[in-house]
């Protein structure tokens, strides 16, 4: 029997295509996508594809989550992708999801045109590659205008694309964006725009009500096949899952409705008990697709093996992770959380973590793949919260190493990031470095959130300079770009601070902190200083330290009040917003 023997991304596969004259077939897989696993059993499980490729091509496959710089680059428009490429890892042709006669048919007439036309295939290349560039080089000569604008025009897009009748954006698949609920959520706090709290409500209560969500073990799945949110692709991304903790979290907090709070927590529940690896003390990236499986009662289930779920442990999903759970933790009262994120953390520290070098992506018994953006902005976010919502304040040395690191490997000189470094043995897609408008927010607000503990100018400046970048051409991906509108809205309104002043080991303290974190407000950084262990920052802010445990809450540099009791703090916190004149839930 004929099968095809997929060999890694590295320099032997590409000097084959080179020493043999053949194109490239490169596949693009997931670990949980039921569709690749279905083209490996019908179509490349079919002997006249296999021997064609056998003949034809040198065959190269990737796992999109390991390698997520291949998938920006070379995806044809989802999972299972297929891209044919030169000996140079440069695009020829491609597509997504084909039939065994399909495939054969491109395949052959692919090869054949490789042979006979080479010359014309490499010109087509060449100028579609001048094309790409040119056009980078006009984007990055455009400085925008940034302004609060930004944020009305965004948040104008989340209610135009908005599904009225159904909830959600669009109207086809139904995916959730957590990106746009939580930017919705923030700005229905501070505006009372009732179209965007019909947004949020209708897109929640959708969401949690079909077939999105799986009603007997929790969580959610992917995405939703058809417009009123029903035939799910079944299977559960960390990603998805913490992003939507995260909204039923707030949602709860700004609106009061006990229904998100269950929601949120049934949704923590199935993290913890299915996407939680105990013996390594991290999370797992998601849980396979089972149509069958998830078509089964409570009962059912147990007689059943669940879903099984890929032990590779990546960087910027367990920061997800991390960030979402210490800010979920005292919101849910379920400290458990705050404890399995800074698990993760350590984990990330430990394994993947380089002090010169940065964070690593994965982690399958040794780590992988250096420098890719994702994992250092959403690993720096991890630490960020540790330090507000936990007092981890060692943190902070590390925070700002790594900060460094990103902006001296991956600083544009027109503002911004690029999503991977400059490598000198890069091929193809991989030498034209992108900057994701998404990423590039992330990491505005970082260096906004950072600015915000340490007030070094010089981190404001550099976020600015990022959110500048995109602000000529954010308005092009609508209600996609709510991340970057949510850091605009972070850089203009500045936030209130509460500053706790008492041992680690008091409980008055750790009162005080819950309390400070577990209400909405539109923009809070919050501190927590050991009289002890942070004695001279304490000092040099002018704290009292023979008091028992109190809590500051100031603006900029000035502090309003000192409070002792955690209901006064709560309602210090409101009022500082209804100063503001944001609308006070």
């Amino acid at each position: 029997m004929v099968s095809t023997n997929w060999l890694d991304w590295d320099d032997e596969a590409f000097e084959l295509a080179k020493e043999s004259n053949k194109p490239i077939l490169l596949s693009i897989v997931a670990s949980w996508c039921r569709w690749c696993k279905s083209m490996d059993e019908s179509v490349f499980a079919d002997e006249s594809v296999a021997e064609i490729i056998g003949r034809e091509y040198v065959p190269i496959r990737v796992d999109k989550d390991r390698r997520p710089d291949i998938n920006e680059r070379y995806n044809m428009g989802g999972w299972p992708s297929l891209a044919i490429l030169n000996s140079d890892c440069e695009v020829i042709t491609g597509g997504t999801y084909f039939s065994s006669d399909q495939l054969a048919e491109l395949l052959e007439k692919v090869a054949t045109a490789y042979r006979e036309k080479r010359d014309t295939i490499q010109e087509l290349i060449k100028a579609t590659i001048e094309e790409e560039e040119a056009t980078q080089k006009e984007r990055d000569a455009r400085q925008g205008e940034l302004s609060p604008e930004i944020i009305t025009n965004v948040s104008r897009a989340i209610i135009s694309e908005f599904d009225e009748k159904y909830g959600g954006f669009g109207q086809g698949q139904k995916f959730p964006h957590p990106e746009a609920i939580d930017f919705a959520i923030y700005q229905y706090y501070k505006t009372n725009d009732i179209k965007l709290l019909g947004v949020i409500g209708k897109t929640l209560d959708a969401m949690a009500g079909g077939d999105l969500c799986d009603e007997v073990g929790g969580g959610f799945f992917r995405y939703c096949g058809t417009r009123d949110w029903r035939v799910p692709n079944t299977e559960k991304l960390l990603e998805t899952n913490v992003g939507l903790l995260h909204n039923y979290a707030l949602a709860y907090q700004v609106m009061g409705k006990d229904e998100y709070l269950t929601v949120a927590r049934k949704t923590a529940d199935y993290i913890c008990a299915n996407l939680w690896d105990a013996d390594y003390g991290a999370f797992r990236n998601a849980q396979d697709a089972d149509d069958d499986y998830y078509q089964l009662d409570e009962l059912s289930r147990r007689e059943r093996k669940a879903p099984s779920s890929d032990r590779t442990i990546y960087a910027n999903t367990n920061a997800m992770a991390a960030a979402c759970f210490l800010e979920v933790a005292p919101v849910l009262q379920a400290p458990i959380l705050k404890d399995m994120a800074l698990q993760a953390i350590d984990f990330v520290l430990k394994r993947l973590y380089s002090q010169d070098r940065g964070v690593y992506h994965y982690y399958d018994g040794t780590k992988h793949i250096l420098g890719l953006l994702t994992d250092q902005i959403y690993f720096c976010r991890a630490l960020l919260s540790s330090v507000e919502y936990a007092g981890v304040n060692e943190f902070m040395e590390i925070l700002e190493n790594l900060i460094d690191v990103v902006i001296q490997r991956q600083s544009s000189t027109h503002g911004g990031f690029y999503d991977i470094p400059e490598l000198s043995n890069a091929r193809g897609g991989l030498r034209r470095r992108n900057k994701s408008i998404l990423e590039n927010a992330l990491v505005a607000e970082s260096l906004i959130r950072f600015h915000g503990l340490t007030f070094k100018d010089d981190y404001l400046e550099i976020a600015e300079r990022a959110l500048v970048a995109f602000a000529k051409d954010y308005h092009l991906y609508g209600y996609f770009t709510a991340g970057y509108a949510r850091a605009v809205d972070f850089f203009y309104n500045k936030p209130c601070y509460v500053i706790i002043v008492g041992p680690r080991d008091d409980e008055r303290t750790d009162r005080l902190a819950e309390e400070a974190t577990k209400h909405f407000l539109a923009s809070r950084i919050v501190m927590t200083l050991d009289p002890q262990h942070e004695r001279e920052l304490a000092l040099s802010m002018e704290f009292p330290l023979d008091r028992e445990p109190t809590a500051y809450v100031c603006y900029e540099k000035t502090c309003h009040a000192a409070i002792q009791d955690p209901k006064e703090l709560k309602e210090a916190m409101g009022q500082f917003d209804a100063n503001r004149g944001f609308h006070n839930h």
